[in-house]
């Protein structure tokens, strides 16, 4: 998964592939970072590279591809979210390390342990905190102790509108009185200074009234995205991102190859 500004002049081209592939860089190819981080054609004039065979560029020197077919694209605020399937992946060399983005950003942190290590225990400190927090309120139903992490006028956004900490209370209750034996997974977070995306995966037996959709019965699996922005190691914003059809069509009543409902439900 990645994302694009809406105002980018490469993803339209690249959109009309419906493919792509992520070179991961390697260490010495921090110029090329660089140069791909400018805006405008020139960046990508004279990048050694190879076509794969999805018809996209395999970067020469990098550490290693990942070839994807793009599978969905959803717009969230000024970004697209791309999400592709992976077709094929290897790697290219084993006498590179990959790119770390902390050298990007500031001294380089695999040349320095102390901060290398620093660095981690922060990282690992905040993501511990998070896993805990959205463990507790959406797999057990324990709201107070996401209540701990936000900041002040935190609210919770998402294509049905916003919600403050107590509206969010009220969805969290009902989602657990409908599913009581939900359990909530968070596959993937990525962090970037005061800001991470989390994937997450949600799986309960429904079990009571949800969405207006009588209990059913059905174990459903349902994945999705957030993307939080931090103020202070509070969480002051989160947009949510998730498709409600694909829990309908756990439980039944839609059919997302033909967008329609089933009849007579």
């Amino acid at each position: 998964m990645f994302c694009v500004v809406k105002s980018s002049s490469t993803w339209p081209k690249l959109r009309k592939l419906q493919n792509f592939t992520a070179n991961i860089l390697s260490e010495n190819q921090i110029g090329i970072c660089r140069s791909l981080s400018r805006k405008g054609p020139q960046k990508f004039e004279g990048l050694p590279c190879t076509t794969g065979p999805l018809g996209t560029p395999h970067l020469q020197g990098a550490t290693a591809y990942i070839d994807c077919i793009v599978t969905a694209e959803v717009v969230v605020g000024d970004h697209y979210m791309v999400v592709g399937a992976v077709t094929k992946h290897g790697r290219r060399t084993r006498q590179r390390l990959a790119l770390p983005w902390r050298q990007i950003r500031t001294v380089p942190a695999h040349r320095n342990p102390h901060l290398r290590k620093r660095q981690e225990c922060v990282m690992n400190s905040k993501r511990e905190t998070i896993l805990n927090a959205w463990n507790s309120a959406w797999g057990e139903g324990d709201v107070n102790a996401f209540g701990q992490l936000l900041a002040p006028g935190y609210v919770r956004r998402s294509k049905t509108g916003s919600e403050d900490f107590t509206s969010l209370r009220t969805s969290i209750q009902a989602i657990h009185e409908a599913f009581p034996d939900l359990t909530t997974d968070i596959l993937h977070i990525i962090e970037e200074g005061e800001t991470a995306a989390i994937h997450w995966q949600s799986q309960g037996t429904h079990q009571g009234p949800f969405m207006d959709v009588p209990a059913t019965g059905r174990y459903v699996t349902v994945t999705g995205a957030s993307f939080v922005r931090f103020e202070q190691d509070k969480i002051a914003e989160e947009w949510v991102v998730w498709d409600p059809r694909e829990l309908l069509s756990a439980l039944g009543i839609w059919h997302l190859d033909s967008g329609t409902h089933k009849s007579g439900t």
